[in-house]
């Protein structure tokens, strides 16, 4: 989850709950001060304000409750009027951050072939910032966008990806009907002991499984 929509959560975490408890409990409950939640709640009323309107994605890249509060101190009036003169101050200093490059198909092109791949690693020889990186990463993940899928594990402190393309689709009955004549081989194999096993039995088995493998990749 990028941070605009790990921000928008949690604001309408703390709208919801504030519906049901007063600033002091909720406050206590989030392990905060009551300023605190006051301010994060009033960011989050700016978040649906128009012209922001409700959509996150429509969300500066680089809009935090820190920098909101540094516009909101400078207005006065109502509350409405004062989020108008913060949207006249942030479009006047441009703080809106510019739309990244996509970087999906690049990832596709150079890390798509099912093999574990450490995050660093592929941010520094796409030369992108890691976060894009991984939040484009998570949506292939997710939603199998850029036609490929992605799998992510932990490596340590970090994170690791693999990635494999979606080009041909395969129907589970094609796989079932083609793979279970060799599994069963390879089941009687494996209950032969080592005196009546036939290795050149196995080696037939393998070369199948693998023209099957060749086949689907081709």
């Amino acid at each position: 989850m990028d941070y605009r929509r790990r921000v928008h959560n949690n604001i309408r975490k703390l709208r919801f709950h504030n519906d049901e408890m007063t600033q002091e409990q909720l406050a206590e409950k989030e392990g905060k001060t009551r300023q605190q939640i006051a301010r994060q709640l009033c960011f989050g009323r700016f978040l649906n304000f128009a012209p922001m309107g409700a959509n996150v994605e429509s969300l500066p890249n680089n809009l935090t409750e820190r920098r909101f509060r540094s516009y909101w101190d400078r207005t006065s009036g109502d509350e409405r009027d004062r989020f108008h003169e913060v949207a006249k101050l942030m479009r006047s200093e441009r703080i809106t951050a510019p739309r990244r490059p996509k970087i999906g198909n690049r990832i596709r092109e150079q890390f798509a072939d099912g093999k574990w791949h450490n995050l660093d690693v592929i941010a520094a020889k796409l030369d992108a910032d890691v976060d894009h990186v991984r939040e484009t990463l998570d949506g292939i993940s997710k939603n199998q966008t850029y036609d490929c899928r992605a799998e992510k594990k932990k490596v340590g402190t970090g994170s690791a990806y693999r990635v494999f393309k979606l080009d041909k689709t395969i129907s589970l009955d094609e796989i079932v009907e083609k793979l279970t004549p060799i599994l069963l081989g390879l089941e009687v194999e494996g209950k032969k002991t080592m005196a009546t096993m036939a290795p050149a039995a196995v080696a037939i088995l393998a070369h199948k499984l693998r023209t099957l493998l060749k086949e689907w990749s081709e």
